[in-house]
């Protein structure tokens, strides 16, 4: 209780990650013991973990903040809440909850406070599609830093991903007034981006 006691200090809240250690104790595991026998804890024990702010004994609701805290470690890291599905950390699928999330939402079963709270993190989007657009627009700004300009060989790839031709359908879809008014202004205010593939010629990297 002691450590689970700390744990709130530092965070806010009792809602402790399942797999969460702490000294090698397994603080997440004990957290999820108490929940369990809860009608067999005395009624001191029961009253000092009920005081604790934020604390709950649905277990659902607890694995709902376990996604959330991981998903806001993720935020704290990478600046956004654009999580490639595949992305899993320490074992933990956060991408595949984070579609889970987007699916309730879709379903209108996602409860009123949890959208809010995902809607408030920077970069939060409902729409898959649009997901993926921001991520292979992120890849597109990361080749910015890295080269100075937008002009991408159309051969080109990252991380097997073909962000040359991801580049060359933007391009596609403006030529036939399918890109979105915001996509493409953020794609024009690019360094050294065009509209014009053939602008492209001689530029190899």
């Amino acid at each position: 209780f002691g450590r689970l006691q700390d744990y709130v200090e530092r965070h806010g809240d009792p809602r402790v990650p399942t797999s969460y250690t702490v000294d090698s104790y397994k603080l997440g595991q004990w957290v999820n013991n108490q929940r369990s026998k809860w009608k067999t804890l005395d009624s001191d024990r029961q009253r000092r973990l009920q005081n604790l702010p934020g604390w709950t004994l649905d277990t659902k609701a607890a694995q709902w903040e376990e996604g959330f805290r991981r998903l806001q470690d993720y935020v704290e890291g990478h600046g956004n809440a654009l999580v490639p599905q595949s992305y899993t950390v320490d074992g933990y699928p956060l991408g595949v909850w984070v579609g889970t999330q987007r699916a309730y939402h879709k379903r209108g079963k996602l409860e009123p406070d949890r959208e809010r709270r995902l809607k408030e993190l920077p970069g939060w989007v409902w729409d898959t599609r649009a997901s993926q657009w921001e991520e292979r627009f992120r890849l597109l700004m990361s080749y910015v830093k890295s080269h100075g300009d937008a002009f991408v060989p159309y051969s080109y790839s990252v991380d097997g991903y073909p962000l040359g031709v991801w580049v060359g359908t933007q391009r596609a879809y403006h030529n036939g007034g399918k890109l979105e008014p915001d996509r493409e202004r953020r794609l024009r205010e690019l360094p050294g981006w065009v509209w014009d593939a053939s602008a492209l010629r001689g530029v190899s990297r």
